[in-house]
């Protein structure tokens, strides 16, 4: 599932990619507390280990704001499946 966040004018200020489980996790409401409730059976996403690998390309970039450094990350798949 992929969600895109537009701006006001239509230009993308964010993108973010979901993987979906076919097995979807059930909580435990009966252990419920006001601050946590406990996973009874988890999501499966073991078909993940069955994607290729890929050589991924990474850069970063630091840049101080007043008192604050602040780094960004960037990760990108240059091979054919890297939409």
């Amino acid at each position: 599932m992929s969600l895109v966040l537009d701006d006001p004018s239509g230009d993308p200020v964010s993108r973010n990619f979901y993987w979906l489980s076919t097995k979807l996790e059930t909580l435990d409401w009966d252990k419920s507390t006001w601050y946590h409730t406990p996973t009874r059976t988890f999501a499966d996403y073991t078909a993940l280990n069955s994607l290729p690998q890929v050589g991924l390309k990474a850069t970063s970039r630091t840049e101080e704001r007043g008192t604050d450094r602040v780094t960004t990350v960037t990760l990108a798949n240059p091979g054919s499946n890297g939409k």
